[in-house]
């Protein structure tokens, strides 16, 4: 007898199988990432250290890594753990800072916001950018870096005002 005579949907019950296992075994471990290195920063206005800006490098290959500044300018970066790093090679950068939301809105019991419309919640996430356009666009910032396996990996990324 074969089984596929005692369970007559077996194949479906197989492939059933396989949907639900499948995500769980193919997952993004550490070694099909990217070559990665740490990397950390100072991100200066005009001269000036600039906090509480997001900073994003986008390498050749993998996940974009990011970091937010602090008091003095400066950032880490993570790409899939605290402190990763970003990958190797040459990384276009973006740095965007935006101006504080128009006002608090009351938050849901999970920490997401509670919006009584539309419009105040497109209020609330449209604040203006508090740099110049070009630095939120990867191909216009200007901004390249070279990250390597063998370097230090701390650099100076100097914004102007214009």
């Amino acid at each position: 007898m074969i089984l596929r005579d005692c369970y007559p949907n077996i194949s479906s019950l197989i492939s059933l199988t396989v949907v639900i296992l499948l995500p769980g075994l193919v997952g993004c471990s550490k070694n099909d990432r990217p070559a990665m290195a740490p990397v950390t920063g100072t991100v200066l206005l005009a001269g000036q250290p600039l906090e509480g800006a997001s900073v994003r490098f986008m390498g050749p290959t993998g996940r974009p890594a990011t970091g937010m500044t602090d008091a003095d300018g400066r950032f880490t970066l993570k790409a899939f753990e605290e402190g990763d790093g970003s990958v190797l090679g040459e990384n276009r950068v973006t740095v965007t800072k935006y101006g504080p939301p128009p006002f608090e809105p009351p938050t849901n019991p999970d920490g997401s916001f509670q919006f009584e419309s539309e419009e105040q919640r497109i209020a609330f996430y449209n604040r203006p950018s508090l740099l110049p356009d070009r630095y939120n666009n990867p191909r216009m910032s200007g901004l390249l870096v070279n990250v390597t396996a063998d370097g230090e990996n701390d650099f100076t990324i100097e914004l102007d005002g214009n």
